[in-house]
């Protein structure tokens, strides 16, 4: 699955107690269509926030979500994005007002487990 980095980082505040909270970042996002039909020109998105591990050659293993949301793309949103993922999430990015950094892969052993 395809993560993008991102500036700024997004943000979850927990609130721990009445009187203080802990805020938590999340440094990659991606998305998931949901549901998607082939050719449909209106698609909706599930956009994941969380944080890229890493094993000790710095290849990428897992990803740990932090928050989500919805977004929906059409029209032409959609026009360029073929089989090329990055274009998806760099039509988000513009739409959040991030900057993506980075692309990374997770390769997944396991079709079950996003």
């Amino acid at each position: 699955m395809l993560y993008a980095k991102i500036t700024p980082s997004a943000e979850k505040v927990i609130q721990t107690s009445p009187f203080s909270s802990t805020t938590i970042t999340a440094d990659y996002m991606s998305a998931l269509a949901r549901p998607y039909g082939l050719g449909s020109n209106i698609v909706n998105f599930e956009v994941l926030f969380g944080n890229v591990s890493f094993d000790e050659n710095q290849q990428p293993i897992s990803f740990q979500n932090v928050v989500s949301s919805q977004m929906t793309l059409e029209g032409s949103q959609l026009e360029n994005w073929g089989i090329d993922d990055t274009v998806i999430l760099q039509e988000m990015a513009t739409i959040l007002g991030l900057t993506i950094e980075s692309f990374v892969t997770i390769v997944n052993t396991n079709p079950y487990q996003f």
